[in-house]
Order: structure tokens, then sequence, then C-alpha cells
């Protein structure tokens, strides 16, 4: 490299990491200003605000991209696109999550299935509603006990929307939630064990940048495309700030990508071709396993696979791909049994509560187990979709 080159590639650099302060700098006035949608107290964000920060990162963003595409891709580049990456979710991490309140279900799901009791088998609001004046099951009774166990569990389940439905989330994020759950100290705050979960999602957030870089090395591209995820400024509101399982999902899903572009294109079926192909619909069924939608991917799957070796070849990678999402779907699936939820004591009217927060449940409810799909029935039929 000329003296005249090595001057442009120092100052570009140079660039680069002015603009990852610029962006680290805005993540920190988001992490000192934010404040959760339920919690109380003085400094309450505002909106305008955090989306000028927020815009202010996507700028840098932009630039970055610009500036990185003219790098060449070496160690210095790489250190500096990955370590800025790492510092903006971890500064986030700390925050409150931003109008959103998705993770209040995980954390409840966690403590539930901590307990001993399948998450999926009663809704927040029969937890709430329920007393010890009359005989209980023994799970639903271990929840109750849970509940009662410290104020932050009863403000966890009070926090949960759609309280009336039991969990929608698969039972591979159930196990991390539990995971995350078991994980966390007793008579921990409620923002406490939201950094607890939120760090599971950021760690799988990182893992996923560490297999794009595996795709990018693989396929040939460009490394310092890396930036293109690893500073997403998306990314960061959706995962460390939001705490997001989707971050679960991807990190299976790229798993599974990058699994697949493994497999060679000789007509060898090599043993290393089937480890591969059989890595790789083993990961895409954990991430159906983790939040459903990655289906989608399992025909552009399995027809590269048809395409390298033929259907023969195919044929077991699809196979495991078909036992293993069934089996950690299985919980999921229809209650044989007739449903409680039709019963008039769940369809009750809950009460309405100031301040956007979730209802209170109806003065009776059911304490019958629930059908496991109910949920997905009534995300699928009643929820409108972007």
């Amino acid at each position: 490299m000329t003296e005249s080159a090595n001057a442009t590639t120092t100052r570009s650099l140079q660039r680069l990491w002015a603009l990852a302060v610029v962006s680290w700098f805005s993540y920190l006035l988001v992490t000192v200003s934010s404040q959760s949608l339920h919690e109380s107290g003085s400094g309450q964000h505002s909106l305008l605000y955090l989306l000028g920060l927020f815009g202010v990162a996507t700028i840098c963003y932009w630039m970055a991209i610009r500036e990185a595409s003219r790098m060449p891709s070496n160690r210095r580049t790489l250190m500096a696109i990955a370590a800025p990456s790492i510092l903006f979710r971890v500064t986030l991490l700390f925050s409150d999550p931003i109008e959103e309140i998705d993770i209040y279900r995980y954390l409840w799901d966690g403590e539930a299935t901590t307990a001993g009791v399948n998450p999926f088998r009663y809704s927040p609001q029969q937890i709430l509603a329920t007393s010890f004046d009359h005989e209980l099951p023994d799970d639903l009774a271990r929840l109750v006990t849970r509940r009662d166990s410290s104020p932050e569990m009863r403000n966890i389940l009070e926090r949960v929307h759609f309280g009336q439905l039991p969990t929608i989330y698969p039972p591979v994020s159930q196990a991390v939630f539990a995971l995350a759950a078991f994980m966390t100290p007793q008579g921990s705050s409620v923002l406490t064990r939201m950094i607890v979960f939120k760090t599971w999602f950021v760690v799988f957030d990182l893992g996923t940048i560490w297999l794009v870089f595996r795709l990018l090395r693989e396929a040939s591209r460009p490394l310092n495309l890396l930036l293109v995820y690893a500073w997403c400024p998306l990314l960061m509101k959706e995962i460390a700030n939001s705490g997001h399982l989707d971050a679960l999902a991807v990190f299976l899903t790229t798993a599974a990508s990058l699994c697949a572009l493994r497999i060679g294109e000789s007509n060898s079926r090599s043993r290393s071709d089937r480890f591969w192909s059989a890595a790789s619909g083993i990961f895409l069924a954990l991430a159906v396993g983790a939040k459903l939608y990655p289906v989608i991917l399992a025909p552009w799957l399995f027809s590269r696979f048809v395409r390298r070796h033929g259907w023969r070849f195919a044929l077991s990678p699809c196979l495991l791909f078909t036992v293993l999402t069934l089996l950690v779907t299985w919980p999921m699936w229809p209650d044989r049994t007739p449903s409680p939820a039709v019963t008039e004591s769940h369809t009750a009217s809950p009460q309405l509560q100031a301040d956007d927060k979730p209802p209170l449940p109806p003065a009776e409810v059911s304490t019958e187990p629930r059908d496991p799909s109910e949920s997905l029935r009534a995300f699928l039929s009643k929820w409108e979709m972007n």
C-alpha cells in the first residue's frame, strides 16, 4: 500500500471511529432519558426527543456504511466495526424499554416454568384473580404462591397485556425465559429482572454478528458489510432497549443459513455435506420453536439441498426438520379436551385502569387449564398485521 493510500485509510478509520462516538453518545442519552411505560417518577421521557436521538444514530449509521465500503477489510477496520457494536448494545442494555410491554410476559413465563408449571396452562388473568379461599389445583396453587412471593411478581403480572390469554411464545423461547428467570436473584427489582433477560437476548444478537461475519466470509463478500447488521439502530432499539426475543429466532435462522451455505456443490455427497444439511435442519426447527415465523424459510432451504445433491439427499434433513419442529411445538398444539375459554367466567369484561395500565381481571375467572393453542388462534384471527 502506498503512503497516500495508507493516509487515506487512516483518515477513513478516524471518521468511522468518530461516527461510532457520536452514535454511542446518542445511545447513552437514550439510556439516561428513557423510562419504562409503567414506571412512575420524575424525568418522563419525550418521545420526540428519543426519536431525535435515534435519528442521529441512524444518520451516523448511513454515513458509516458509506465510509466502511471504501475501506480495506483488515483487522483494524473490523475492530472499528465490532467494538462499537458491542458498546452500543451494552449501553442500551441498562435503559428502560421505551413504550414496550412484551418483556413483562417473558418475565412471568420464566417464573411459571421455574415453578414447574407449563406456561401455556394458565393465563396471567387467572393467576391474578385466584385466591386460596378455595381448593386449587396443585400447579395453579404454585403460581399463586409465586405471585404472592414479592410485590415485583404481582407488578409484573399486572403489566402483562392481553392477560386473559395464555402465553403465545413457543417452547424454545420458553426455555430461554426459564433459564433467565433461574439466573435472576430472588427479590430482584423489575428493572433488574429486565436487564437479566435483555442480557440473554443481547448475547444472542452478538452471536448473530459473529454468524453474519462467517456468512460473509463463506460467500466471499466484503467483510466490512458486517457493519450493516452490527450498527443497525433498529436492532439497538428492539433488542438491547426493548428486549424482544426475536434475537433468538434470528440467531438460530442465521445459523441454519450458514450451515446450508457450507454444503458443497459437488456430487460426492460427502459426510461433511450430510452433517451440515442435518445441522441446518436442526437450527431451523429450533428457530421455529423460538418464534414460528422462520418456517417460511423451509422451502428455500430444502430447495437448496435439492439443487446441490438431489431429492434423495434432501429427504434426510427435511424429515429431521419436520420431526424436530413437531416436537418443539408440541406443547402449543390444541388441547383435545373442551376449552374452558368459552365459559362466561372467561369472557367477563375486565375492569379498566388509568395511566394506560393493563385492565384488571374480572371478579371471577375460571381455574380450569386453558387450551395451549388459544392465544395463537386469537393472534391469527383477530390481530392486525404490519
